[in-house]
């Protein structure tokens, strides 16, 4: 199969790990007494009591984490096929970041198994620790994804290689990113609409450039 396919494959691939992941969660987070979005902070005996009592259901989540890791590094690599000839010194960058987004995603969910010994001694001092590290991780890995969708979107702004508003659908979602990290928690509607919003607008894209990169490859390589 050639890359800019697989890429496109992936690209798709990606939201629907997301929903499965989402849909995984909202079945099972309630029985286990964990809500399954919360603005407030969980209490952490309880998060680890639900561990103890069903450990085999956060050790399932953790496969999503390394699908969308993967996912992510095959439509950074795929889009360099594409732009590499006309914006090489950006895709270079690009995939950079893809690959850092790559490892501390993986790290992230590999990560997740400490969890096991943390709630068997009901530690609400480690517990604390893990999840800022967890947290971290998580925050840094999107922000690098972020930079490599940015990059990646100005790229085929620039070169004309995607749609020219899918180019700009990546560029305000890399933004959206790359600074998620810094941007505090908006409550009320406010948050709601900005959550829904990036939610919309990454959905459409990562379908969109899938099935561009399934259907149409790049004029300029197709003659290579």
């Amino acid at each position: 199969m050639k890359l800019q396919k697989l890429g496109g494959y992936a690209s798709i691939l990606s939201i629907l790990v997301v929903a499965v992941a989402l849909g995984f969660a909202a079945l099972t987070f309630p029985r286990l007494g964990l809500p399954l979005f919360s603005n407030t902070a969980v209490d952490p005996l309880k998060v680890m009591a639900a561990y103890e009592s069903s450990p085999i259901t956060f050790r399932a989540m953790q496969p999503f984490g390394v699908l969308i890791a993967i996912a992510l590094i095959l439509v950074a690599l795929a889009l360099q096929e594409r732009m590499r000839t006309k914006a090489p010194e950006f895709m270079r960058l690009a995939v950079i970041a893809a690959s850092i987004a790559f490892a501390l995603l993986l790290a992230n969910a590999v990560g997740g198994s400490g969890m096991q010994s943390i709630a068997s001694k009901k530690d609400v001092s480690a517990y604390t620790s893990f999840t800022l590290v967890q947290s971290g991780l998580s925050s840094a890995a999107f922000s690098a994804w972020g930079w490599a969708l940015l990059l990646m979107g100005w790229a085929a702004i620039r070169t004309g290689a995607l749609p020219r508003a899918l180019g700009y659908i990546c560029l305000v979602c890399g933004i959206l990113f790359a600074i998620g990290f810094a941007m505090p928690n908006i409550p009320g509607a406010a948050g709601l609409v900005l959550l829904l919003v990036t939610g919309l607008l990454n959905l459409l894209g990562a379908i969109w450039l899938g099935v561009v990169l399934i259907r149409k490859q790049e004029p300029s390589l197709a003659r290579l």
